[in-house]
Parts: structure tokens; C-alpha cells; sequence
């Protein structure tokens, strides 16, 4: 009796012994898994935080590039609008410079055409006088 006993015993332990080497060897594979799955997990976190860095690093180097870029635009429109505005004021004064001129000639004209009217009135008056004068002389040569 105590020989079957023993061996019920036996044969429990190692049933037993055989489930925990089932559940160890079991744990054994998982724990593998989960470490490969930790270093693949943590190569891709690495290549994305590459990846990333590079990203970030070009676009900085993009907003750098079209910053330059901006500032030069900006420099070269200034120093247009600078050339623009000294031609507009140069020729801004040049028509000042003409208006004043042709004011003048036309003030000149002005004047000419009045003392032209005061001698195209005595004109007249001595044309008209002409006139009278002829008139007598023809009148006086018939009579």
C-alpha cells in the first residue's frame, strides 16, 4: 500500500514536474518574444526618431533657405524703390522745371498777343484812315 502510494505520489510529481517544464519552457518562448519584440520596437523607434530628425532638420534648413531668400527679395525691392522714387522725384522736378517754363513763354505770349491787339488796333485805325484818305484823293481827282 505504501508502495503504490508512493509511486500515485511519484507519478503526481512528476505530472506535476512535466507541467511546470511545459509552463516554464512556455514562459520561456513568450519571455523570448517579448524581448525581440522590445529591440524591434525600439530599432523602429530609433529609425523614426531618425527619420524625424532628418525631416525636422531639412524643413529648418528649407525655412533658413526661403528666410535668405526673402531677406534678398526684400533688399533688392528696396533698393528698386529706392532707384524708382529718386527717378520719380528727378522727373517730378524736371515737369515743375517745364511747367514753370511754359507759364512763362505763355505769360510772354500773353503779353505779345496784348501789345500785338494794340498795334493791330492802330492798324486798323490807319488802314481805315487809308481808306478815308483814298476816298478824298479820288474824290478829289473827279472834281
Amino acid at each position: 500500500d505504501l508502495e503504490i502510494a508512493a509511486r500515485v505520489e511519484l507519478e503526481k510529481l512528476n505530472d506535476e514536474l512535466a507541467s511546470v517544464k511545459s509552463e516554464v519552457e512556455r514562459l520561456r518562448k513568450e519571455n523570448e518574444w517579448l524581448k525581440d519584440e522590445a529591440n524591434r520596437t525600439k530599432m523602429e523607434s530609433h529609425e523614426y526618431l531618425q527619420y524625424m530628425s532628418r525631416k525636422t532638420q531639412k524643413r529648418q534648413s528649407t525655412i533658413a533657405m526661403l528666410n535668405e531668400k526673402n531677406e534678398q527679395e526684400l533688399e533688392q525691392i528696396n533698393a528698386e524703390r529706392t532707384v524708382i522714387v529718386e527717378q520719380y522725384e528727378k522727373r517730378k522736378q524736371e515737369l515743375k522745371d517745364l511747367l514753370m517754363t511754359k507759364e512763362a513763354e505763355y505769360a510772354q505770349v500773353t503779353r505779345d498777343l496784348q501789345d500785338l491787339a494794340e498795334y493791330q488796333h492802330i492798324r486798323l485805325e490807319q488802314e481805315a484812315e487809308i481808306g478815308r484818305l483814298e476816298t478824298e484823293v479820288e474824290r478829289l481827282k473827279i472834281e
